[in-house]
């Protein structure tokens, strides 16, 4: 787990100054599971719970860590994994009535690696529109 190994080299120099930001992406995926989609989809469910451990462990030390899980994001590399019937049946499920962009997501991150958000740990923000409502 890539994860495992980054934050590893990041935590002796964050548990030093007693100040970090943790932010993982996640998926949607983990609590909405899509056929063909196991291996990433357990992965990922993984990383949350990983990130929940991490934030009780380390938040004594004035680090905060948290998850981004973004639903299907258009404008990506990966967007082309659903075709345009998926897509039409994503957008037409999501209250906000289209697919996030890659802004949408560097929002959120941004938030969750601000000096000012000081007291959220553990936490996970679901960017999908409102598609996880359902």
């Amino acid at each position: 787990m890539r994860s495992f190994v980054v934050t590893k080299a990041v935590l002796p120099a964050m548990t030093e100054q007693r100040w970090g930001r943790l932010i993982y992406l996640g998926t949607d995926l983990s609590r909405q599971p899509r056929a063909g989609m196991i291996a990433l989809d357990a992965a990922k469910a993984a990383l949350t719970q990983f990130a929940r451990y991490l934030a009780q462990e380390l938040g004594p030390q004035g680090i905060t860590v948290n998850v981004v899980e973004p639903g299907p994001v258009a404008e990506t590399k990966i967007s082309h994994v659903l075709d345009d019937e998926q897509k039409r049946r994503q957008v037409a499920a999501t209250p906000l009535g289209r697919l996030a962009v890659p802004a949408d997501v560097a929002q959120v991150v941004a938030f969750y690696a601000g000096e000012d958000n000081a007291f959220m740990t553990g936490t996970t923000a679901a960017v999908n529109g409102g598609l996880a409502m359902y």
